[in-house]
């Protein structure tokens, strides 16, 4: 089955060598980036504008994929600035002279940015609102009055400011069109899925999952910045299902069928590994992708798998629809209402009702 979680993981070097490699539009990526940092550095530099490194810092937490992503980040991130800048200056009226309150807001200011930056969509944003929050909270007490306070805060605001809106500019001038990234997203998964049909590659195959959910989002950015594809918003969305199918396992059964995973006796019995829900039951309504639930019930030995191992079976049953029927008593049977062990053959089991009772 595709979409198992990773075996070992790469070493360092793989890890570096896929991270670092220039992957289709990463090198004009980087050409975009380093031209803004140095537009901004020069700019700051000619009309002496302090902290020139920060802005050219705010250039890549602004920068995106394509030039919607880069919009979107803009117009969050001068929102984010307002916000920082406006919040120091109503926190300056309770902590401007007790550096002992200062610290621990400055301690949760950055904590908050940095757990929101990997939590939420627009986390470099909310980073940038808790960098700028404890800078603005470090210069407190090497500010002689509060109107140079004011200024300071006023030009920290232009510093965070102007590159965002020159990042975006900038982007939607020569940066990545989103609508053309979507279709080379799209023709790149055609061909891996073509590829795998003409050699069987399943790991290669999983590895393209989750382009189908990027190129939802992708197409809605697109959509942005080309009103002409607000026509074709439902077509694109079908296709993009398609491909999404195309390369998760997923099945349609008859009405009347159920498919049943199970585990594998072979690594049940070496490996204590089996599923949680077994047998997982697929019923014949079910279009979404085909998951295994699994657990191992060794507590001493990990087991890893590798993409393209077998981990469980399908088994593919004709099911009965069962009528209920109400009735005062139930028809007698040998075993009766006799439990757990009733039944006998395990040495050990339960003792005999008839005995306990005595």
């Amino acid at each position: 089955m595709i979409g198992l979680e990773a075996g070992p993981q790469p070493g360092v070097m793989s890890f570096f060598r896929e991270e670092l490699s220039l992957r289709p539009g990463r090198a004009a990526a980087i050409a975009r980036i380093a031209g803004c940092c140095t537009l901004i550095v020069v700019i700051w530099m000619v009309f002496r504008i302090p902290e020139p490194a920060y802005a050219a810092y705010v250039v890549f937490l602004i920068s995106g994929a394509d030039a919607a992503a880069t919009l979107i980040a803009g117009v969050a991130g001068l929102i984010a600035v307002t916000l920082a800048i406006g919040l120091s200056i109503f926190l300056y009226t309770f902590d401007a002279a007790e550096p002992a309150l200062r610290l621990p807001l400055m301690a949760i200011s950055i904590w908050l940015g940095m757990f929101l930056s990997r939590t939420i969509a627009i986390g470099p944003i909310a980073f940038l609102l808790g960098f700028l929050l404890v800078i603005t909270q470090t210069i407190v007490d090497g500010v002689p009055n509060t109107e140079v306070l004011t200024r300071f805060l006023l030009w920290l605001w232009l510093a965070a400011a102007a590159p965002a809106v020159l990042t975006v500019l900038v982007n939607l001038w020569v940066g990545q069109n989103p609508a053309q990234l979507l279709r080379s997203s799209a023709v790149t998964l055609l061909g891996a899925v073509a590829d795998s049909v003409r050699e069987p590659n399943v790991s290669y195959l999983a590895q393209q999952s989750a382009v189908p959910a990027g190129m939802i989002d992708l197409r809605h950015r697109a959509a942005m910045l080309n009103a002409s594809l607000h026509g074709t918003s439902a077509i694109d969305g079908e296709l993009i299902e398609d491909l999404d199918g195309v390369v998760k396992l997923a099945i349609a059964l008859p009405d009347g069928y159920a498919a049943f995973v199970h585990p594998r006796s072979g690594l049940a019995a070496r490996h204590g590994v089996t599923l949680v829900n077994a047998p997982g039951t697929i019923d014949a309504g079910y279009r979404g992708e085909i998951a295994v639930t699994m657990i191992n019930t060794d507590r001493n030995a990990a087991v890893s798998f590798k993409r393209g191992d077998r981990i469980a079976q399908l088994v593919i049953q004709r099911v009965e629809r069962a009528v209920f029927c109400e009735v005062r008593r139930l028809p007698g049977s040998v075993r009766g209402e006799g439990g757990f062990g009733s039944t006998g053959g395990y040495a050990g089991g339960l003792p005999d009702p008839a005995s306990a009772k005595k």
